[in-house]
Parts: structure tokens; sequence; C-alpha cells
């Protein structure tokens, strides 16, 4: 196997541990403030990129405006990811 693509499956490979491994994130979205959990990794337009599954949580009344506007997913870019990790850490 060329030695590059190698390279990149074993990120993948360690960022899919990261991310399995990882709490749910609270994201704050335009439509408001709410906790999301990994789904899956995969490729757009060139671009990697982790989706990730709004959980349903009654006592948080942005949940219905989020579902409405934006939808039940979200996509982060590996940096966003890794930044939003980083703040969820440090708190």
């Amino acid at each position: 196997m060329n030695n590059n693509i190698e390279k990149r499956l074993r990120k993948l490979e360690y960022l899919n541990e990261v991310c399995v491994h990882s709490p749910s994130l609270l994201i704050d979205t335009k439509c408001g403030i709410a906790r999301y959990k990994f789904n899956k990794i995969g490729y757009r337009d060139n671009k990697l990129l982790i989706e990730f599954k709004l959980l349903t949580d009654s006592n948080n009344n942005d949940v219905t405006t989020i579902l409405h506007n934006i939808g039940n997913k979200c996509y982060l870019t590996v940096d966003q990811f890794l930044y939003a990790l980083k703040f969820y850490a440090s708190a």
C-alpha cells in the first residue's frame, strides 16, 4: 500500500478513536446551545468532516429551535473538533 495512504488511514483511525471515546460536546450554534454526540467521520468536497447528532433534551429549550432551523446534525472540521474538545477538557 502507498505509504502516504497508509499514513492518512492511521491518522483517521486515531481520530476515530478520539471521537468514539470522547464525551458528547456542548456546541453553541447560531440558534442556541445543545449537546451533540459523535456519529461518524466522512468527507465532503474533499474535506474531512466529523458528523455529530443532536441529543434531544426536554430540559433545553434551544433544542426545538435548533431542530427547526438547523436540523439534527452538526458538522465540524478536525480543527473545530479539537478546539471544542480542548475547551471541554479545560472546563
